[in-house]
């Protein structure tokens, strides 16, 4: 029976390799995905284009310099406009990311004197910008030090800033290397064997299988035999790859995360399995794969954390398998967990193979 196991995974491999879509879509796509992901947001720097409106009839010495603090920060872009609509009409066209209204009120005549009271300056910000917070915080932090300046008074406390840990923070493409793996097992499963078990059943290959002497149990273990291989052969072409080339770290034990790439591997080998039991042809099988598969693709944490997603969606993302296997695969790249850290994860891959595994047995058909 071994012999004909492996006949099969020969098979499929040869099989395989042949097919220059399933080598497009199983290698190179995942690594361009990585490397144009990474490549884009690695190296992107937040900026903001602050408009300065001075309302003072008369500039002084404080408004100057105000604006000359701001214009030395190196994420701001500083210009002046005339008139708080102009530069309100900046920030609606998109053109300006914060405006700043310096107040008309009078300011002191000189640093280290008292003023006629508290000046008001107003950040304005478009409705629902996630960064305009970091912009705010920034020019908060310049009016602080320029209130000391002009009081004259010491600051009380001051904020030293050390690297600490042992290891330097993770990059884009740290990031992304947990997830494209897990991204690609998901597709060989719920995208590559739903497709080709149903075509099977579709072209009466499966039925002239029971009419061979090969056990067909035999059979059904040499095609996910076929499918284990072939994940943990793109598995390993990616994160070499992904190491050696676009220069990824995985900081925790690659036994652990050879046997959570295995775990999942089966998890979705199972998922796909019993997808295509639910199927009456091929196409049908390999779009319900597509329909499932897609937008967990995008909701599971593989690309951008889920912490941006809608807070209440978050317990529904939380459990989806693939957020399961992203979230133990990249809590071991870090370092920052072991398999006993993530048992929640691990067992959670455990139930999907079980529910996949007995849908596919009670669902199965030959033909």
């Amino acid at each position: 029976m071994m012999k004909g196991v492996w006949a099969v995974v020969r098979m499929s491999f040869l099989t395989y390799f042949r097919d220059r879509s399933s080598v497009f879509w199983g290698i190179l796509f995942p690594l361009l995905l990585m490397g144009l992901i990474g490549t884009v947001f690695g190296e992107a720097s937040v900026q903001f284009d602050v408009a300065v409106v001075r309302q003072a009839e008369e500039a002084g010495w404080f408004s100057d310099w105000f604006v000359e603090t701001l214009d030395q920060i190196e994420v701001f872009t500083v210009w002046e406009e005339a008139s708080l609509d102009e530069a309100l009409a900046a920030l609606a066209e998109q053109r300006a990311s914060l405006v700043v209204a310096l107040p008309a009120g009078a300011w002191p005549d000189r640093p280290g004197t008292a003023g006629s009271g508290p000046q008001t300056i107003t950040v304005y910000h478009r409705p629902g910008s996630q960064v305009a917070d970091l912009g705010v915080s920034i020019i908060r932090d310049v009016v602080t030090r320029l209130e000391q300046g002009i009081s004259g008074r010491p600051a009380l406390m001051t904020v030293e800033v050390q690297e600490a840990g042992g290891s330097p923070g993770f990059d884009m493409f740290d990031y992304l290397l947990p997830g494209i793996i897990a991204m690609t097992l998901m597709q060989t499963g719920l995208m590559g064997v739903t497709w080709v078990v149903a075509n099977y059943r579709e072209q009466k290959l499966l039925k002239r299988v029971l009419a061979t002497p090969f056990p067909p149990g035999g059979f059904l273990v040499g095609l996910i035999g076929r499918f284990t291989a072939r994940n943990l052969m793109e598995v390993t072409i990616i994160f070499l790859v992904g190491t050696y080339v676009f220069g990824a770290q995985t900081r925790g034990d690659l036994v652990q995360y050879f046997l959570i790439c295995l775990l999942g591997s089966v998890a979705f080998l199972a998922m796909g399995m019993a997808i295509s039991t639910l199927s009456p042809t091929a196409e049908a099988a390999n779009n319900l794969g597509n329909v499932i598969g897609f937008p967990m693709m995008f909701l599971s944490g593989v690309f951008w954390p889920r912490e941006m997603m809608p807070e209440a969606l978050r317990p529904v993302l939380d459990r989806l398998p693939l957020a399961h296997l992203v979230d133990a695969l990249r809590g071991v790249a870090e370092g920052t967990g072991t398999l006993v850290d993530y048992a929640g994860e691990l067992t959670a891959l455990l139930l999907w193979t079980v529910v996949g595994i007995g849908v596919a047995a009670w669902r199965f058909r030959w033909e």
